[in-house]
């Protein structure tokens, strides 16, 4: 079973928790707004930021509006410092509701400002949240980029836990890749940092993200180490939402080592765990996995329904990767099942978004899947062709010259075969010609 869980957690957990306001912001005093109403100057800067952390994660439209405010008041008394920081809010209120060109416009904006006041600490967090706009959409090259910055910056000001973070988005984009190695060895370095600075909320992060990639590898028991260690934090922390993931994560685990029965028993106490939460895209992903179980017991119909609600979800929600992934998982499904017709067209519409987002793993399992299909039709010459686009993944020039000709093999396909309509016309053609010479020959008798 393809590990679609770790496929899609990741990136949103590390965008999370670098994101998340500080405790002072979570637990400020009720009386915020009549203090912000009896404040002036940098003062009420200050506490309108305090209520634009405070809101982030309840009321988008107030975190929002209380960012604008600072900012005006900002501008108003030429505080480029309070400037940075507005527009710093206000991007991260623009990357969580997904308007990812808004929140670019105003992360770089609140770069200049902080540049212009040689704020260097302020320079690392902005890029380092480029780097996670950049990783949300896909363009994986501009995301290491800003990384790669940002993690010199934390170096210069000797923060631990800002190298840590940033080795962890990194290993992230590597994950995402499919460059397992990499990862593995960045996230066991963040590790250490946190381990040595007792933060547990990061190296619950650390530990799913561990256990995900020893999975890819097949190394089961190490990543069953790593998740009990999450788990046992989770819930020492009271963090279900942590919890959901881990057990998911665990189950994938069991499924791959054909323990089919407890794998469906952890993933319905998760799927349990996501309703609590109101977690929809977790949901759609426990969905999902529990499609794959079915599907590897060769309870198909079962499978498809599961696969099918998971894919309605995310396609509510937009996540391309994910429901990549999801149109393979019924694509192959319905190979499985014998409707191979079916399943290529599953198989090519992953394609097309896998290649939009650039998505190297996605189009690898889709060509893999799409080799068997072929083959299946006994279409040697096209199964022929997704084997060297398999061989070419990591060979972008050679994949776009193995692609066209695979278009231009489908083209001829689909293209009417004209040459039978000519024949059926000529016939006609003389047919009508036959009748008017002979009614012509009766007249003229």
């Amino acid at each position: 079973m393809k590990n679609s869980l770790s496929k899609h957690i990741t990136l949103f957990l590390l965008a999370l928790w670098c994101l998340m306001p500080t405790a002072e912001a979570q637990n400020s005093s009720p009386d915020l707004e009549m203090q912000i109403r009896h404040a002036t100057g940098k003062e009420k800067i200050e506490l309108l930021l305090t209520a634009s952390s405070k809101h982030r994660f309840s009321d988008w439209d107030k975190a929002l509006e209380s960012a604008e405010k600072a900012l005006l008041l900002a501008k108003n008394i030429k505080d480029t410092a309070n400037i940075a920081r507005s527009q710093k809010n206000i991007g991260i209120v623009y990357y969580f509701t997904d308007k990812l060109t808004k929140a670019e416009n105003y992360y770089k904006s609140a770069l200049k400002n902080y540049k212009a006041i040689g704020h260097t600490q302020g320079q690392g967090n902005i890029i380092h949240n480029i780097g996670l706009l950049f990783t949300g959409k896909n363009q994986y090259d501009s995301a290491l980029v800003y990384y790669e910055r940002s993690l010199n910056l934390e170096k210069q000001l000797n923060n631990e836990e800002g190298v840590a973070s940033t080795l962890n988005n990194i290993a992230n984009v590597h994950l995402w890749r499919g460059s397992y190695d990499t990862a593995l060895t960045l996230l066991q370095e963040s590790t250490a940092y946190y381990e040595k600075a007792g933060d547990e909320k990061n190296l619950i992060d650390n530990y799913i993200n561990m256990s995900d990639v020893c999975i890819r590898n097949e190394y089961f028991e190490h990543s069953f180490d790593y998740l009990n260690k999450a788990i046992n934090l989770a819930e020492k922390n009271n963090d279900l939402y942590a919890k959901a993931i881990c057990l998911s994560q665990m189950a994938i685990g069991h499924t791959e080592m054909g323990n089919h029965q407890f794998a469906i028993n952890l993933l319905n106490e998760s799927l349990n765990l996501r309703h609590q939460l109101q977690d929809k895209r977790g949901e759609s992903i426990v969905l999902n996995n529990l499609g794959l179980v079915h599907q590897d017991l060769g309870n198909y119909q079962k499978a498809d329904e599961f696969l099918r609600k998971a894919l309605k979800i995310q396609e509510s929600v937009g996540e391309k990767r994910v429901i990549a992934n999801l149109y393979n998982d019924l694509g192959t499904n319905l190979l499985k099942m014998g409707l191979v017709n079916k399943s290529i067209n599953y198989y090519n519409t992953s394609i097309e978004i896998a290649r939009d987002i650039g998505a190297r793993p996605e189009l690898k399992e889709n060509y893999e899947q799409l080799i068997i299909a072929h083959a299946r039709l006994r279409e040697y010459e096209k199964s022929k062709k997704y084997m060297e686009a398999f061989s070419a993944i990591d060979d972008s020039t050679r994949l776009v010259d193995i692609e066209e000709e695979l278009t231009m093999m489908n083209e001829q396909e689909t293209k009417p075969d004209t040459s039978k309509y000519y024949y059926y016309l000529l016939a006609a053609a003389l047919l009508l010609l036959v009748t008017v010479v002979a009614v012509f020959w009766r007249y003229m008798r």
